[in-house]
């Protein structure tokens, strides 16, 4: 059901503006497991960011500050292969010379997917 109230009203209700200059603005109700508002108003959520030093652009994105906890390979939620059928593929093109598109088939991937994996362009440091 849609709020009656208007989003910057609602923002407005759940924050706790301090006195002194430059203090911590505290969030009155209840954030996502990372500790991240999320009001469902993207325009909202992207100036809560920016207020708070939390704005994920240029060199402070996520990726960038802490490259470690961006998942990578069998740990990403969208893998399709794990680190021992990606070297089966190299395996398999190199001593058998089997084509991308047999390769793609036999895995269950796409033959894009499978050339990125024989050009070294992705699945680089995950195996």
């Amino acid at each position: 059901m849609p709020h009656s109230i208007a989003p910057e009203t609602r923002f407005w209700l759940k924050v706790m503006r301090p006195r002194e200059a430059g203090a911590c603005w505290p969030w009155l109700d209840s954030l996502d497991e990372a500790g991240y508002l999320h009001l469902g108003d993207n325009k909202l959520n992207m100036w809560e960011m920016r207020e708070r030093g939390r704005s994920a652009t240029g060199e402070r994105h996520g990726t960038r500050v802490h490259p470690e906890r961006t998942p990578r390979g069998e740990r990403h939620g969208m893998a399709k292969l794990t680190a021992a059928q990606v070297r089966k593929i190299r395996e398999l093109h190199t001593e058998q010379r089997m084509s991308g598109v047999e390769l793609a088939r036999e895995f269950g991937v796409t033959p894009s997917c499978v050339c990125g994996i024989l050009r070294w362009r992705s699945w680089r440091k995950d195996i």
